[in-house]
């Protein structure tokens, strides 16, 4: 069986806690296109995108994102049958907020544009002689050089 190429942006098992039906485990929700009527979808047919977590030929991440997926899956079908968290699910429930924050595709294209900058930076300052790795840099003199070149920032950090 071939990997899958259908790779929600938003994990089913969040969906389901908006369905109008379910029926065993098949839930639908209704879906609203813009100038449309809504109608009844399957979870399994709406918030994805093809490859949204990359070519599964060129990497696992579906699959590592199934594998925690499971886990906060578990926790977020308990925490919707009580009228209160309790105070052990505060920690995983940050992380599960952290994961819907991270899995989103501008943040990750963010973090790794953010990435490369650093890289090309980096490798730039040591072709040039700039970066020697058995010098010490003086931190605070670049940041302050770099706030004063701010003009948002030159006449409260100006040199004394």
């Amino acid at each position: 069986m071939g990997a899958t190429r259908g790779q929600h942006y938003l994990p089913k098992f969040l969906l389901k806690g908006f369905a109008s039906r379910t029926k065993e485990k098949k839930a639908w929700v209704y879906c609203f296109r813009r100038d449309a009527v809504g109608n009844k979808v399957s979870v399994r047919d709406v918030g994805k995108e093809t490859d949204f977590h990359g070519n599964p030929r060129d990497g696992d991440l579906e699959n590592r994102m199934a594998v925690v997926e499971s886990v906060f899956g578990l926790h977020v079908a308990s925490w919707r049958e009580r009228e209160f968290l309790l105070e052990s699910d505060e920690e995983l429930v940050s992380q599960f907020v952290g994961h819907l924050i991270v899995r989103t595709k501008s943040i990750r294209e963010a973090f790794a544009a953010g990435a490369q900058v650093l890289l090309d930076e980096l490798l730039g300052r040591l072709d040039s002689g700039e970066l020697n790795p058995f010098r010490r840099p003086d931190f605070e003199a670049e940041m302050r050089r770099r706030m004063t070149e701010n003009s948002l920032l030159a006449t409260r950090f100006a040199p004394i």
